[in-house]
């Protein structure tokens, strides 16, 4: 990966990026982020079937190891990420059993929920023009109250740097980074589970975002479903965010033959490059680009390809609104939001 600072290459981005909607810019994410932390000592987790959580408690060790190499897609913690460029997130919550925590999972659990959210403040503080999507799109074990619960915590920790809804909702082409630094949040969190929107105005939907799963752990297959959704150009017209998933997925047999091995070594490398190898070549904007996801971040230049293909953006005539306008309705719905 090349040595250059990608902290804040938000804020270093050309001014007439900075007023493109976000879901038209090129954003580096990681899929599963926060796995480089799972712990094969607290065992099998709850989004694991429940024979595997009984063969993984009664195996001396050796299955959770297994579940490991498998189920780690990142090696990088959450503020190497940040610091490395990472701009999404791509996170699965669950509540651990016999506990009252949140925690972060594949397979086996990962960082406390809460411990990361100071992180993540504490970035942000350091670099103000930069801007994150958290997308928390799978949950385990969790009721109705402890979504609120989960929700309430997100707010009491971050809740002055979150992006409201309001004033951006039935707009999207005016959430660009232009718009956004005029105001304090620079957190998008996007929940996948239903909510009071009127309770949590600071949370976004899942109707933002689209994320198409290639669901194949062959590179070749891989390229030719991304290739087809770009030149076919079945993202569709308008402002939401659009992960193009660079990611394979090892099926039962793949793991069964390769015990010994890992999905960084098996999947993931050949996966990254081939994603890089393609996407270098293409443009962000409407129909094209946006969110771009991997694991393992780190390798095949992943990072510095994805930021530099903004390069590549011809904008959006929307960048031509005033921001007089769009200031007076900002204003105008954000007076009524609470923290």
């Amino acid at each position: 990966m090349s040595n250059a600072d990608y902290s804040n290459w938000m804020g270093n981005l050309p001014e007439r990026l900075t007023k493109v909607p976000l879901g038209h810019l090129a954003i580096p994410g990681s899929h599963n982020s926060f796995t480089s932390t799972l712990d094969p000592s607290l065992g099998v987790a709850v989004d694991q079937s429940e024979s595997i959580q009984n063969l993984g408690s009664s195996c001396c060790g050796a299955v959770t190891k297994i579940i490991q190499r498998w189920s780690t897609n990142q090696s990088m913690a959450m503020l190497d990420q940040l610091t490395a460029g990472i701009r999404y997130f791509d996170l699965r919550v669950c509540k651990k059993p016999d506990t009252e925590q949140f925690h972060f999972l594949h397979g086996l659990y990962g960082d406390n929920v809460k411990s990361l959210l100071g992180t993540i403040k504490t970035f942000f503080e350091d670099n103000p023009k930069e801007v994150a999507i958290l997308d928390m799109n799978h949950f385990y074990n969790m009721e109705p109250s402890d979504h609120d619960r989960l929700l309430w915590e997100i707010e009491d920790i971050v809740g002055d740097l979150l992006v409201p809804v309001n004033g951006y909702q039935y707009k999207l082409w005016s959430l660009t980074l232009a718009n956004i630094w005029n105001h304090p949040g620079r957190i998008i969190l996007i929940y996948h589970n239903p909510f009071n929107a009127a309770t949590f105005p600071k949370i976004w939907n899942k109707n933002v975002i689209q994320s198409p799963w290639p669901n194949t752990s062959s590179k070749e297959s891989l390229v030719d479903f991304l290739e087809t959704n770009y030149t076919e150009k079945k993202r569709p017209p308008g402002y939401t965010f659009y992960v193009w998933q660079g990611c394979l997925t090892p099926g039962t047999g793949t793991i069964a033959l390769r015990l010994c091995c890992s999905l960084e070594n098996a999947l993931a490398r050949p996966a990254t490059t081939a994603f890089v190898n393609w996407v270098k070549n293409k443009a962000p904007g409407e129909y094209r680009i946006n969110i771009c996801l991997v694991d393992f971040v780190e390798m095949a230049d992943f990072i510095p390809v994805v930021i530099g293909i903004n390069s590549q953006s011809s904008g959006s005539f929307r960048e031509q609104m005033t921001e007089d306008i769009f200031a007076k309705e900002y204003m105008s719905d954000h007076q009524h939001t609470k923290l």
